[in-house]
């Protein structure tokens, strides 16, 4: 049986480290650029993905929220003095061992916003690897029990040691993943993970980084679990590189419109 978790948070604690974590921001780096902060949801649920490329991720991503959070990491990082200031703060082990939907949905239920770096580790080498679907079962199991969860995709980068920047993306539309959830659950889950996967993989090429260019505009073979309807987002067109259904796009907002955008000017200028 899954052991049940608590929320680890503790107010003073909490307060105390807060103002650490950005003393420790203020002198590490010159400058924070943040773009589109209005998009974090000030006292409603929310659930925030971004890419993780250094340890100081989580202490940007703070200071930016500034609101009490739940993070997931590693059962590892946990471990010592370190797990006790870490838990003070809101995490909260990403391990089967423990029942983490039920735990997410005593999260949203409060108002609280959870925090998940969906590739699993710090990678360093300039990419966004693929998402796990951790992050994705969570949002798609508390909008299913009616929670208002907003699911808000982020991504960071670096230039050089001084200068992190950040940018939020409005909240993805679930409408068609949670269709997709419902008719079978897997399947919503895997769409819906790289759903996020691919906006975080855009916002980082807004940012400059050119590391997931390849996945964006050269598109990767539909795998099998893609359903073949005209709501697939991604599909193969024998006049250029990929296409984008449109129909899906219109109901899933400005980023992946934007996206669209540069898709097809892409695609124009091959032809």
């Amino acid at each position: 049986m899954k052991r049940c978790l608590v929320d680890p948070k503790q107010q003073f604690a909490y307060a105390v480290f807060q103002q650490l974590n950005k003393i420790a921001v203020q002198l590490h780096f010159k400058h924070v650029e943040v773009i589109g902060r209005e998009h974090i949801p000030a006292d409603t649920p929310f659930l925030l993905v971004a890419n993780h490329i250094s340890r100081w991720d989580g202490l940007i991503l703070q200071q930016v929220i500034d609101r009490p959070t739940n993070w997931m990491v590693s059962p590892n990082e946990l471990r010592g003095l370190q797990g006790l200031v870490l838990r003070s703060m809101g995490a909260f082990p990403a391990s089967p061992c423990y029942n983490l939907l039920d735990f997410a949905v005593s999260c949203a239920a409060k108002g609280q916003g959870i925090v998940i770096f969906p590739e699993g580790n710090t990678f360093g080498d300039g990419t966004t690897h693929p998402f796990k679907n951790g992050a994705a079962r969570l949002a798609l199991h508390c909008v299913s029990a009616g929670l208002p969860l907003k699911v808000v995709p982020a991504a960071l980068s670096y230039a050089g040691q001084k200068i992190a920047r950040v940018i939020v993306s409005q909240a993805v539309d679930m409408d068609f993943y949670l269709k997709q959830y419902a008719q079978q659950c897997n399947m919503g889950i895997r769409s819906f993970s790289v759903r996020l996967h691919r906006e975080v993989c855009y916002l980082r090429w807004i940012l400059k980084e050119s590391g997931d260019s390849d996945l964006l505009f050269t598109g990767r073979p539909l795998k099998s679990w893609v359903p073949r309807t005209d709501k697939v987002a991604l599909g193969r067109s024998q006049n250029s590189t990929f296409t984008l259904a449109t129909k899906d796009l219109k109901k899933d907002g400005e980023t992946m419109g934007k996206l669209a955008t540069c898709f097809v000017e892409a695609s124009h200028g091959s032809s």
